[in-house]
Order: structure tokens, then sequence, then C-alpha cells
């Protein structure tokens, strides 16, 4: 199973293909990846917005607050992507209000808090060995029973994971 994977950076969409080529090749589910709010905290809901007219959304846009986190849904997004070093507060402030949180995986407090807590959709980049989850997989590769993030922009990112 794949997933397309669209890129923001500076409030435009700079990679994933266009909105016609999307919606011609049947696409449902799209994963987006906001550059702006991993480098600058400056999250793109114009971009959400539009995109969720068309598209179910799983947006990495690593909120930092509450508000963030709860404007990414009102804007469209379907799931949220959170970073494995979150406030452990935060987190539940996040889980609160919403289960369809999205972790990066890490090997960390906060993930296994985010387990404790009942958390099961992931992003990696490398094989997880937790049963009964969803894994968003940005590695290279395929891997088994994962959803693959096609075209991550993994150069940019890398810093952020």
């Amino acid at each position: 199973m794949e997933i397309p994977c669209i890129t923001v950076e500076k409030g435009n969409i700079v990679s994933g293909g266009t909105l016609q080529s999307l919606l011609t090749a049947g696409i449902e589910d799209v994963f987006v990846v906001d550059l702006d709010a991993l480098r600058r905290n400056k999250l793109n809901f114009r971009i959400y917005e539009s995109l969720s007219k068309y598209f179910e959304l799983v947006v990495m846009n690593f909120p930092s607050r509450l508000s963030d986190f709860i404007d990414s849904f009102i804007y469209g997004a379907n799931l949220v992507v959170v970073p494995d070093y979150v406030p452990i507060k935060l987190l539940h402030e996040f889980l609160d209000y919403s289960p369809n949180v999205v972790m990066n995986f890490g090997r960390n407090e906060a993930v296994a808090e985010y387990i404790k807590l009942g958390g099961r959709s992931f992003v990696s980049r490398v094989p997880v060995n937790i049963e009964n989850v969803t894994i968003y997989y940005i590695g290279s590769g395929e891997l088994p029973s994962s959803i693959k993030v096609k075209e991550f922009p993994m150069d940019d990112v890398a810093s952020y994971i």
C-alpha cells in the first residue's frame, strides 16, 4: 500500500504532483509534509483546507501548541503527525482532544507514553516491531504491512525526525 506525499514550502505546494494529476489518478489519501511548520512553526492551514476538499490528509507539521494541533483538524487534517520529542503533558492534551495522532517513531519516553495511552500509528524510517499498529514508512525500499509514503522529502526533513 502507498500514499503520495505532497511537500509544502513557503506557502506553496512544491512537490508531489498537481491537484489535477492526483485527482486523475484516483488518489483518496495524501501525506502532507509542511516544511514551513517544521522549520519555522508556521503552519499552512490554507493549503490543508484546499487539499481537504479532495483528499483525506495525514499532515506532518509537528505542532508545538494545542491550538495548532486543533487548528490542523479544523482546516482539514484527518491525522496529525507529532514528533517523538513532544512534551508528555502536551501529548496528553493532544490525545485528550483527538485520538487521530500519528507519532514519529523513536525510542524515548514520549513513544512509550503514546503506546501506553493507546497510540497505534507511527511514521518511521525503520521497521517497527509492535503488534497491531499502522506504520507510514518513510525509509528506503518497502516494508511489509506498512503504508509507503511515496516521494517523502527525507533530505529536507531528516534533521527534524
